[in-house]
């Protein structure tokens, strides 16, 4: 979560939509390793921009809740 401190946000708690690798790790619970060899075989969908990876918050929460398997994790 990140905190808004500024008065037209109204110091606001905003969600991100797409984390980083070690957020990712975090949500999901899961080892670095485990994050890279999932992201290997396509198993947790993600998006790379240059060289850096991002996993999308609500697909990870899917994932998490095991409605996201397999070739239905590509969505």
């Amino acid at each position: 979560m990140l905190t808004l401190n500024h008065p037209k946000t109204e110091n606001r708690t905003v969600e991100p939509i797409a984390v980083n690798s070690v957020a990712a790790c975090k949500l999901l619970g899961v080892s670095s390793t485990t994050l890279t060899k999932w992201t290997r075989e396509n198993l947790i969908p993600h998006n790379r921009v240059g060289r850096r990876l991002f996993y999308s918050v609500e697909v990870l929460k899917r994932f998490a809740a095991g409605e996201l398997t397999g070739a239905s994790a590509q969505e």
